[in-house]
């Protein structure tokens, strides 16, 4: 498959005046779209630095839209243990607030989210993975685009580990706002490529990937949110648990402190132990929507 890139302004001011980062690794090929990180997956098109705001960004933009519908990803599924407990642990304080209501998660994968939300709240996701849709379509109202929920409100919305991958997040973030009830809430994922790991470790930091388009920090995350009358409440570390074994091989990408800590997490007394991993750089960025959104703006 031959990719298309084509040259953006930056989706936070709206400014091209891009400085070049990283070297382009992938030409026009797709990238690796899988969660099984391997030396592929790590693989990136030219990377880019808005000089107006600081945003980091692929430049040109790929177009991968076909790539994800195309998807199928078996260890995302294998890893669910981990991902229902730190679902588990997002979703305690939204039951405190919201004891009922309608909530859509927006790029759901399996649905693994969605059944944990299911106890108390109705749900609704949008995924373009064919293959994970089937999966998930079971058990939840699941679409492949947000089309389908047209005219719909919407209690909370979360947007998990995606808005990396848009080719134009401030189109999808004005779609969200219109979509929240006021007073909703608005739950995001992303890595902050501001934290000090991210920039310690630079290109190895392990959200620099191919299918990755862009690396927000947590100022202009909350700066795009803004822009569309989503105003930032609260800013954390995603709750995130690894099986040892699981920590295990993801340390693998790090060759040096995977030779040094592999035969300690390989020892059958901790091996399937589940424990929690605050890391800098996880961010959870959680938006309020305000009364009115007469101020929002869109980008050229």
């Amino acid at each position: 498959m031959r990719i298309q890139k084509h040259k953006l302004p930056c989706c936070i001011c709206g400014a091209y005046e891009p400085e070049t980062l990283y070297r382009d690794e992938l030409n026009d090929t797709a990238p690796a779209v899988e969660y099984n990180f391997t030396p592929d997956t790590r693989k990136t098109y030219a990377i880019a630095k808005c000089r107006q705001c600081g945003h980091i960004y692929t430049d040109p933009m790929p177009l991968l839209d076909d790539v994800y519908q195309d998807s199928e990803d078996e260890v995302y599924s294998q890893h669910r243990e981990q991902r229902e407990k730190c679902f588990r642990k997002l979703a305690h304080p939204l039951w405190r607030e919201f004891p009922s209501g309608d909530l859509l998660d927006i790029g759901c994968a399996t649905g693994i989210l969605l059944d944990v939300m299911a106890e108390r709240y109705r749900t609704f996701g949008v995924e373009p993975s064919a293959w994970s849709r089937t999966q998930c379509a079971p058990r939840h109202h699941v679409a492949a685009s947000l089309d389908a929920f047209a005219g719909q409100t919407f209690d909370i919305i979360t947007l998990l580990g995606v808005i990396e991958h848009l080719y134009t997040p401030q189109t999808l973030i004005a779609d969200i706002s219109k979509m929240l009830r006021p007073g909703g809430l608005f739950l995001v994922y992303t890595g902050d490529v501001d934290a000090w790991l991210p920039r310690l470790l630079r290109k190895k930091w392990w959200w620099y990937q191919g299918m990755h388009l862009h690396y927000f920090s947590k100022k202009n995350l909350s700066r795009l949110l803004g822009l569309h009358g989503l105003r930032t409440i609260r800013t954390l570390n995603m709750p995130l648990y690894f099986k040892v074994e699981s920590l295990s091989k993801s340390l693998s990408r790090y060759e040096t402190l995977h030779r040094l800590v592999h035969p300690i997490l390989s020892l059958p007394v901790i091996n399937n132990l589940m424990v929690p991993m605050p890391i800098s750089g996880e961010l959870l960025l959680v938006a309020r929507k305000e009364a009115s959104t007469s101020r929002t703006c869109s980008q050229g």
